[in-house]
């Protein structure tokens, strides 16, 4: 623990970066887009994509059946090469797992700090919802459980791998933990990885929360439960009656303040203080929301955070838009706010849900991740469908009034701040207190002309990314290209196919990318661990001669040698800022039910999964010896093809360089045994890597089972 600076409040947490995909919005910048617009991301489903996911044609003609959703697009899509998942592993991954990987790779990217870039320690706390993809598409694939195998769809299915199977991936050495206390989830692994930062647990924290349904599908109203009997999310009006659950994802990635401004990071909102705590037996029933729970949590937040009630000017509610949570819900503000203020509607409140809908596990993080936007962007979006109020809110007699227009967030007595709730089915709950960011620290440099290195893992990706930057540097034409360029060398990976652009501005990086070729540019091994050049060996004065400086590091990290980018920049301070992520390159991995698909076809359009990806149970070959040993190559080349998904394995390709790992290996044991009679270990598919050596190797023990058995024979005769 280092010294700590006493001007900042040592609660004071920074968000660094962020990433969503949301209904009606992939990224946070067009989330943002439809917030201020006010644009209700609900969509109506046609009885034609209703059937297609197998909706009963006469549930169709009922009234009760509400056909809309809360959607996400393109959800069958995953780039399973870039996290080196083999295509089968990628089919039978729960979706939610892929759509957090992602999130939390750009997340971190957006913050400068991508994985395999820092040295920082890094803890990871997320929750995933409840896992239709598994109970819908692939239980019932009784073929594939017996090809797989169940032990695999668990390490894909179960909730508890979701962040420790980030970890592995990207090497994330922090507390690791799945979060999991339902509709709270989100903000409720907010408050532990901001909480985690406290303790000195980690240096960066990140947290996360992913929701997706599967089957897309509408949904029956029933009088009484919390479904909206339309669609609509009417929150604390006097229509409510309640809500729509839709699928999102969200990430957002924390540092201590002190520690970002020292490191020169991109703030986009502070957070002062959280709280979390359960309602106990204190309500209701086990389903309905407490007041005193409620009231609680909001008022030890806000005193753990040391503000003033009255300083807070918006609240993003938990706003589910029931007849019964809503005036819970005031009544327990209300009460936290009264007791410490008799200011009459001076705070704001409001709910995303009557934009996007509940998204159950990640609902925490579309609230989150909205108020982190207003305060960066200083307005408060509008909330939707609002009229007059549920007759048991008394707007008019409190601390608040409701939002219904794009306003201006205006800074008065008090930094811009803002609190945000959100509540589990199950009483657990939780609020965050936040700050609009510090202003950011401006840097000029001397640097006359900087390098811009770009990396993907494939040719394909690296056009992508080239073209991102240059999409980038064109509605970005005042950008700090110091900082741009000191955020590209630092704050991201260093992949095989590599670029480097020169400029002084935006026009000559422009021109540079102009006259690049990425056709012309070779894959080189990423992976190999060479010390940085001989830079040392320049001494001071090479130093201060920053163009040989700048061509050897250019030359060097062309050739993939690790190279310090540091060296460049002296004693000037420079800023890590969010520039585009990585342009996966998402293909289809999706496995539907026997009878119908599961997701909603758009523009009459399905895009089938490529032939790899069909989950057809590999035929079963009679258990016999064969001495031909390309027939044993054959059945080898079959298990491998159906356990990895992959085609056009050769004879001679290693099976960990096809992204095998031990746990496919055990089943790969167990199939040859089924096919051959042979039993084999998975050491001796660490020893023999390749289809023909394994088929050597079970040739042998054939023929030693063969001889064995002749010997028998003639001792008897």
């Amino acid at each position: 623990m280092e010294n700590h600076d006493e001007s900042i409040p040592f609660q004071s947490v920074a968000v660094i970066g962020l990433a969503c995909n949301f209904p009606g919005a992939e990224n946070p910048e067009s989330y943002w887009d439809n917030l201020v617009k006010g644009v209700e991301s609900i969509t109506e489903l046609s009885d034609a994509q209703l059937l297609n996911v197998g909706v009963n044609k006469e549930h169709l003609n009922d009234p009760k059946y509400v056909k809309k959703a809360s959607l996400l697009k393109g959800v069958d899509l995953f780039d399973a090469d870039f996290f080196s998942f083999t295509p089968r592993e990628a089919e039978i991954t729960d979706p939610q797992h892929r759509l957090l990987i992602e999130n939390v790779y750009t997340a971190l990217e957006n913050a400068g700090y991508a994985p395999g870039k820092t040295k920082a320690k890094i803890g990871l706390y997320a929750g995933i919802g409840m896992n239709g993809y598994l109970l819908n598409n692939l239980l019932p694939r009784t073929d594939l459980i017996e090809s797989m195998g169940m032990y695999p769809l668990l390490i894909g299915n179960d909730k508890c791998y979701a962040a420790t199977q980030i970890a592995y991936k990207l090497d994330i050495t922090g507390p690791v933990m799945a979060v999991d206390t339902a509709c709270s989830t989100g903000l409720v692994a907010t408050h532990q990885a901001y909480r985690s930062l406290l303790a000195y647990d980690c240096d960066i924290a990140v947290a996360g929360a992913v929701k997706l349904n599967v089957p897309q599908t509408g949904y029956y109203y029933e009088q009484g439960s919390i479904n909206s009997p339309d669609g609509h999310c009417r929150a604390f009006d006097e229509r409510a009656k309640g809500t729509i659950f839709g699928s999102g994802v969200g990430v957002v990635v924390l540092k201590r303040l002190e520690d970002a401004l020292r490191d020169g990071d991109t703030i986009h909102a502070v957070i002062k203080g959280s709280s979390i705590n359960n309602d106990g037996a204190a309500k209701v029933g086990f389903t309905a929301p407490g007041v005193k729970g409620q009231q609680e949590v909001i008022s030890e937040a806000l005193a753990f955070s040391e503000v003033d009630p009255e300083s807070i000017s918006y609240i993003e509610a938990h706003g589910t838009g029931t007849q019964l949570g809503d005036p819970i819900e005031f009544e327990a503000l209300q009460g936290a706010f009264s007791s410490a203020t008799q200011k009459k509607q001076f705070c704001a409140l409001g709910s995303v849900k009557t934009n996007i809908g509940h998204l159950e596990t990640a609902a925490g993080m579309a609230s989150l991740i909205k108020v982190i936007l207003a305060l960066k962007n200083e307005k408060i979006p509008p909330s939707l469908h609002f009229e007059n109020a549920n007759p048991e809110v008394d707007f008019n007699n409190s601390c608040f009034y409701f939002n219904k227009t794009l306003m201006d967030w205006k800074v008065t007595d008090f930094p811009l701040r803002a609190g945000v709730s959100s509540f589990g089915i199950g009483g657990t709950n939780a609020h965050l207190i936040l700050e609009q960011p510090p202003k950011p620290r401006v840097s000029e440099s001397d640097i006359k002309t900087h390098l811009f290195p770009l990396s993907a893992k494939s040719k394909g990706a690296l056009s992508l990314v080239v073209k991102n930057f240059k999409s980038y540097l064109i509605e970005n034409p005042n950008a700090n290209l110091a900082d741009v360029a000191y955020t590209l060398q630092n704050g991201r990976e260093d992949f095989s196919f590599r670029l480097v652009l020169r400029g002084g501005d935006i026009k000559e990086v422009l021109l540079s990318i102009e006259s690049s070729n990425v056709d012309a540019v070779s894959g080189i091994d990423a992976r190999r661990s060479k010390a940085p050049g001989n830079i040392a060996d320049i001494g001071n004065e090479g130093i201060k001669d920053l163009p040989s400086l700048c061509k050897k590091l250019e030359s060097d990290w062309l050739s993939g040698t690790d190279v310090n980018w540091k060296l460049i920049y002296g004693d000037e301070k420079r800023i890590r800022i969010s520039l585009p992520s990585y342009p996966f390159e998402r293909k289809p991995y999706w496995i539907d039910p026997p009878q119908h698909k599961s997701l909603i076809a758009f523009d009459n359009q399905f895009v089938e999964p490529p032939e790899k990806g069909e989950a057809e149970a590999i035929e079963s070959y009679n258990c016999h010896f064969d001495s031909d040993i390309a027939q044993i190559q054959n059945i080898i080349l079959r298990i491998w093809e159906d356990l990895l998904g992959k085609k056009d394995i050769a004879i001679h390709d290693n099976y960990f360089d096809l992204g095998g790992q031990s746990l496919t290996a055990s089943r790969i044991m167990v199939r040859i045994e089924e096919n051959t009679g042979i039993e084999l270990q998975v050491q001796d598919l660490y020893e023999a890597a390749t289809i023909e050596k394994l088929s050597r190797r079970v040739l042998e023990n054939q023929m030693k089972i063969l001889e064995e058995g002749v010997e028998s024979l003639l001792a008897e005769i």
